[in-house]
This record gives C-alpha cells, structure tokens and sequence, in this order.
C-alpha cells in the first residue's frame, strides 16, 4: 500500500513532474508552426503610430522572406529575400533599403517581419530559446500552459519570453517578450484562430508594447499554408523613377520599443 501511494504523494508534493514538460509544450508549438513552410494571406491590418490603414496580399517562407502587396488605400510593396528588406511607397517616390540584421533603424525589418508575420519566430523557437519552466494560466477563462523560454544569446537585450500555449495542439493564444529587468517590451495576442488543412493560424492579431498601447492589428483571411512560392518571388526590382535610400528618414513620430521574438 506505502510503495502505491509513493507516486502520488510526490506528485502532490512537486518532487516529480505529473505536468506537462516544458521541452515537450515547446515541442509542440515547433511542430504545429514549423509545418508552415509558406503562407499567403489577405491583410487588413492598422500601424496605430502612423494612423495608416493597409489592405493587401502578404506572403511569408521561412525563416526570413516576405512579399507584401498594398493597394488600398495607400499603395505599398514590402519585400525581403532574408538579406535585404525593401519598402516602396510609390506616392513618396522613394524605395527604403534596409539589410534584414540591420537593428540599427527606427523600425528595423526585425520589427516589420515580426508585425507582419507574428507566428513565424515560433517554428525556430528552439533554435534561439530554451525552454525553463510550465505553468497553468488562463486567457479569457480559457485553461492553457504558459510556457517561460530564456534566450540562449547571453548578450541578447530580452531577459525571457512567456508563451500561452493550448496544450494538445501546441496553438499559441498569446506570447510576450520581456527586458533583464523583468519589464515586459512586446505583447501578441491571437483573438481567433483557423484551421487550414491541418494547421492551426492566427485571424485575428493585436500587437502591443508592454504598457499595452497598441502597436497595431491584423485581420487575415483566404489563408493558404504551404504554397509553392519561386525565389523571384521574393526579388525586388527598383522601379523606374522612384529614388533608393539607404536609412529610414525621421518622421517625428515616436516609435514603439519591442523586443521581437527572434
């Protein structure tokens, strides 16, 4: 009788793990999102410091590229091949060439890839992160794990990073960076998810800076993981007329300080 109430009295007393592991929720938030080689998507989304509103077609492929195409109601291009990021706004006549590990910018393509592409830091999760502790949590009375990963970089400006997890699927509802000091920097919240051919994706998306003022939002639609994008597709030819810089220029607007998952 002693040797079958062993287990549970140490489970009950926290000297076994009855939970579930941390490595194994992180496991599952890789496997569910590094099934998304490629997804195209359409866009609504709102950049809350410039007031602008964007429509259009996004395209993501691991780990870095993106093609975006707005049309409505400000014409704009956001391209990348993973070593350069470019954004042509034809109304300025101006084309802004950034180097994708370039962090030195007002908004660097770290911060323009993590807007755009939230989810695209979680397939590489354990790449960059190790995962240290699980609890359980609750996000709008709904039981999840809230998984707490640390950077594996020492000299990286994130202390840790805090990922609210549903168990079975590996689905992230929510995920949040913060400083060395503890101070959260960057908050993403997933409203609503869909499943498309097996794979679980954000519709509805908030950004926010760690005092919870709105960095902006994304409404996706017509969702289509996993289709076969060339490698043109991510080139950016400059067009005819508009003039190529090389820094970001000053808007006099203040930006949002976050810390991307990356």
């Amino acid at each position: 009788m002693k040797r079958a109430l062993l287990p549970v009295v140490l489970c009950v007393a926290g000297l076994v793990g009855c939970g579930p592991k941390p490595d194994a929720i992180m496991d599952q938030v890789v496997n569910n999102y590094g099934a998304v080689e490629t997804v195209q998507e359409e866009v609504d989304c709102y950049v809350a410091p410039l007031g602008v509103n964007l429509s259009g077609t996004c395209s993501f492929q691991r780990p870095g590229k993106i093609h975006c195409d707005f049309g409505d109601p400000m014409e704009a291009k956001i391209v990348s091949d993973g070593k350069t990021m470019w954004i042509s706004v034809p109304s300025y006549q101006t084309v802004l060439r950034m180097n994708a590990d370039d962090e030195g910018q007002e908004v660097s393509p770290k911060h323009i890839m993590t807007f755009m592409f939230p989810e695209a830091p979680l397939a590489g999760l354990k790449e960059g992160y190790v995962a240290k502790k699980v609890s359980k949590a609750k996000l709008n009375g709904e039981k999840l794990c809230c998984l707490e990963v640390a950077p594996k970089d020492a000299e990286s400006e994130m202390g840790k990073a805090r990922l609210w997890v549903e168990e079975a699927t590996g689905v992230v509802r929510k995920y949040e960076t913060m400083d060395k000091e503890g101070r959260a920097s960057c908050r993403v919240v997933f409203d609503s998810i869909a499943e498309v051919n097996g794979v679980s994706l954000a519709k509805d998306i908030r950004v926010e800076e760690g005092n919870g003022n709105l960095v902006g939002s994304l409404t996706v639609s017509e969702i289509k993981p996993n289709l076969p994008l060339s490698a043109s597709f991510f080139e950016f030819k400059v067009p005819d007329g508009l003039v190529v810089l090389d820094e970001m220029p000053m808007i006099g607007i203040p930006m949002p300080d976050i810390l991307p998952l990356e």
